[in-house]
């Protein structure tokens, strides 16, 4: 009932790019291309090695006193987990209406002795799955333990790699509100410092520009006072200019 060749192509599966999403559907395809099963459950293990229904063909969960807790988890899937050794029933002694399956096998799912779940595999006819079969099925077992290690690894990759870029946003976004602050605060300093440099040469110009203006509606005004408070005045200005120039300059530069 196994497809010897086909089963060694399971393992090719390690060398494809295989969507997570899919993976456990991608898996059943090729176990059916070398067994010829009607139902399958894939059982993961958590957390404490407690078995999880990860997949199951035709949502119907293949297993047998599902019931009793044993081993790492409940039914027989849950002994085979912890005995790492195939359960196979070729055939039951008696008729349940309630079992989709004549015969059946729990298959656990190990790699370097560590347990990555179990694959349960029924059929409606008797005598379908057969114990002399045992190694073959131990065959198929590694090797879809290797694919689901590959995609639990792959996951775990990513989620550093995940975090890893999260960490290096917050990182970049900390770094340009640092600089925005570092420079709103040296344009702070530089408007006091421009303030102070100001004040001085613009209280001339409105000092000068007053008293011109006074001496104007007085109409008593001189040339030669004119023109020297013109003097300062205009050299107050140029000062000022040459402190805005000066700043603009320093602005550019940063």
């Amino acid at each position: 009932m196994i497809n010897i060749t086909k089963l060694h192509e399971i393992g090719l599966l390690i060398m494809k790019s295989i969507d997570s999403s899919k993976i456990f559907n991608e898996i059943i395809s090729v176990i059916q291309d070398a067994v010829q099963f009607e139902y399958a459950t894939i059982f993961i293990s958590k957390i404490g090695n407690n078995l999880e229904p990860a997949y199951s063909l035709n949502n119907i969960i293949v297993d047998l006193a599902s019931d009793f807790n044993v081993g790492n988890g409940s039914g027989i899937a849950g002994w085979v987990s912890d005995n790492n050794n195939p359960v196979i029933f070729p055939n039951f002694m008696n008729d349940n209406p309630n079992r989709e399956f004549n015969s059946f096998v729990s298959i656990p799912l190990v790699i370097d002795e560590k347990r990555i779940g179990v694959l349960n595999l029924g059929h409606s006819s008797p005598n379908y799955f057969n114990k002399k079969d045992k190694l073959n099925f131990l065959i198929l077992g590694s090797q879809v333990a290797i694919i689901l290690d590959k995609m639990d690894s792959s996951k775990q990759i990513n989620a550093i790699k995940s975090e890893y870029n999260d960490v290096m946003n917050l990182l970049n976004e900390t770094e340009k509100k640092l600089a925005e602050k570092e420079k709103l605060a040296i344009i702070g300093q530089s408007a006091k410092s421009i303030n102070k440099e100001i004040n001085n040469p613009l209280s001339v110009i409105i000092g000068f520009a007053n008293l011109l203006i006074n001496k104007c509606k007085a109409d008593n005004i001189e040339t030669e006072f004119l023109s020297e408070k013109l003097e300062i005045i205009l050299d107050s200005a140029k000062k000022i200019d040459t402190i805005v120039h000066h700043y603009e300059n320093y602005k550019s530069n940063k």
